[in-house]
């Protein structure tokens, strides 16, 4: 009869065998895991572009559909208050002058390979050979009573700064500093339920700027808009939507008045005398992701104003949509 059987372990094949086995199932659950993290992060991206997409042009839109409002009066008819200049702070050659300039609702400026428009207005972040947009108008849904704007206590209409437009049909407008709201009553008489109406002024200008995001540049959409600085009304520039790489625009001329596009043209092609039959704009925007993927983009795009946009090598991994949409000055095409 025999003893039982005394285990000796592993012999030194056999564990290194194990081990070796190990390691390469755990190789492979580490790949498994790094192509599923990966897989996350491009299909995060992808849904941040979608969003972003959507965002910029609601942006867009917005600002665009209530360009050249002046409550139911021409710009033309809009009259500067004489100390209006007293209450601006220039920017750069984005002076008094071309800034509170109702007649000029709607003007662009085709990307260049520095910043186009006044010297000095756009920042230095500016993406190159990227158009602008500028808006002017009174804000068809921020207004406030004329009660408001005497109440010295009441400090949030000092912001955004504190430029107004008062209008009546028939009467014309005019454009003043809060301040001076006496004069503005002088002007312009009568009681709110007559049909008067104090909108705030807006210039907007729209346009691509790089910035920082989580340590990554990024192409962003941005805004110089109307700030309260120093008791003065000054442009002070805003990041909109991140991830938005090119905007190009072309613009819908009516020449004979029946609320159409007859002509589109980019904005050096505009005329002095066309700005005003400018009734729709073609926006054309390339948004991209955040995360790179395993493909390279070699396409051409093609964008409004005849322009070609092929993505750089360094940002050609990254996924991108390019969104291209009609939107209407609706104060225009009313007329």
């Amino acid at each position: 009869m025999t003893g039982p059987t005394r285990q000796h372990g592993l012999s030194l094949v056999e564990l290194m065998v194990a081990i070796t086995i190990a390691v390469i199932l755990l190789a492979g659950v580490i790949e498994v895991f790094i192509s599923a993290k990966q897989g996350y992060r491009i299909q995060e991206s992808t849904s941040i572009l979608q969003e972003n997409a959507r965002f910029a042009m609601r942006d867009l839109n917005r600002y665009i559909n209530m360009a050249d409002y002046w409550g139911g009066v021409e710009g033309e008819d809009v009259v500067l208050h004489a100390d209006l200049d007293d209450h601006y702070s220039a920017r750069g050659n984005c002076d008094f002058a071309w800034a509170m300039d109702p007649q000029a609702g709607v003007f662009g400026y085709d990307g260049n390979s520095t910043a186009p428009g006044p010297t000095d207005c756009l920042p230095s972040n500016y993406v190159p050979n990227t158009d602008v947009l500028v808006i002017r108008s009174g804000i068809p849904d921020d207004y406030a009573p004329t009660a408001d704007l005497e109440d010295d206590t009441n400090t949030d209409l000092d912001e955004h700064g504190a430029v107004y437009v008062r209008s009546l049909v028939g009467a014309g407008g005019f454009m003043f500093h809060r301040s001076t709201v006496a004069d503005a009553k002088s002007r312009i008489s009568g009681s709110d339920d007559e049909g008067i109406f104090n909108h705030r002024f807006e210039l907007a200008i729209l346009y691509l700027a790089d910035f920082d995001v989580g340590g990554t540049t990024m192409p962003t959409l941005s805004v110089l808009d109307l700030d309260t600085r120093s008791g003065k009304a000054a442009l002070w520039p805003y990041q909109l939507v991140e991830g938005v790489e090119q905007m190009q625009l072309s613009y819908g001329i009516d020449l004979d008045g029946d609320s159409g596009a007859d002509i589109w043209k980019n904005a050096t092609a505009v005329t002095a005398d066309e700005w005003d039959d400018v009734i729709i704009i073609r926006v054309g925007l390339m948004v991209r992701g955040r995360a790179l993927d395993d493909f390279t983009d070699t396409t051409t795009y093609a964008m409004p104003g005849d322009f070609s946009f092929t993505p750089a090598a360094a940002n050609a991994r990254f996924q991108r949509r390019l969104l291209v949409r009609d939107i209407q000055i609706r104060n225009r095409v009313r007329e």
